[in-house]
C-alpha cells in the first residue's frame, strides 16, 4: 500500500485523492513480449492509504522502474491540491519454470470423438 505521511512521519489520515502506478520507460525486448502493467492501476486513498489490489504484470524485463504518483488533498488544506511522486528502485521481471496448466471455458460435456 501507499502512505501520505507527514513532517513527523505520522500518516496524514485526512488526506483524499487517489494515486496511479505507471511503468516507466525500459530498455526493448528482443523476441518476447513487452513489459507492460496491467489491472487495476489506480488506487483511492482511504485514510491516508491506498492499497493496490489486482496490478499485474506482462512481459519479461530487467531494470524496471515502477512509478507511483499521488494526486489529492487534505482536508485540514484543501484550498491546496497536491501532487506527489515516488519511484521505486528497480526491479526485474522474468520468465519462470511453469509449474501448472490453467484450462479455460472448458464445456461441460465432451464426447469422444467429436470436435
Amino acid at each position: 500500500s501507499i502512505e501520505i505521511i507527514d513532517i513527523n512521519e505520522a500518516r496524514v489520515q485526512s488526506f483524499v485523492g487517489s494515486v496511479r502506478v505507471e511503468l516507466l520507460a525500459s530498455p526493448i525486448v528482443t523476441g518476447g513480449i513487452q513489459p507492460q502493467l496491467t489491472g487495476n492501476l489506480k488506487a483511492f486513498f482511504i485514510n491516508g492509504a491506498a492499497t493496490f489490489t489486482d496490478i499485474g504484470f506482462l512481459g519479461i524485463g530487467t531494470e524496471l522502474v515502477l512509478r507511483f504518483v499521488a494526486n489529492g488533498s487534505s482536508l485540514v488544506e484543501s484550498y491546496s491540491s497536491t501532487v506527489m511522486s515516488i519511484d521505486h528502485s528497480a526491479i526485474s521481471f522474468v520468465a519462470g519454470s511453469p509449474i501448472h496448466m490453467f484450462v479455460d471455458n472448458m464445456p461441460p460435456t465432451i464426447i469422444a470423438g467429436e470436435k
